[in-house]
């Protein structure tokens, strides 16, 4: 059973890999830390599902980060996308980053 879970994890992560070395060649590098609610929903209009899901993986990524928190939260990433979008196109000035911190992940 953990030998299956294993070979599964890794199938996974190369699938991944590829898939993100892929987008990465016809994409331009994202800088957050600069990035505001009115740019990020700009570009989130111009990407494609698959994209807007990276950037939205990414985010869950750094604000576990900075909670320590280190499960993956399927369900609510889609909700925390919902949050941070409505939030930013009321505060269409603040900071990404600040933003996402403020609306957070509900576990």
């Amino acid at each position: 059973m953990f030998r299956n879970l294993i070979l599964v994890v890794l199938f996974f992560s190369v699938l991944l890999l590829s898939t993100a070395q892929a987008y990465a060649q016809k994409q331009d590098d994202i800088e957050f830390s600069n990035l505001t609610c009115e740019q990020f929903i700009s570009g989130l209009q111009n990407m494609d599902e698959e994209s807007a899901g990276y950037v939205m993986m990414w985010l869950d990524g750094y604000l576990s980060g900075i909670t320590n928190d280190t499960l993956l939260h399927w369900e609510g990433l889609e909700e925390f996308g919902t949050k941070l979008a409505d939030f930013c196109q009321k505060n269409p000035h603040s900071g990404l980053l600040d933003s996402a911190k403020a609306v957070g992940i509900k576990h």
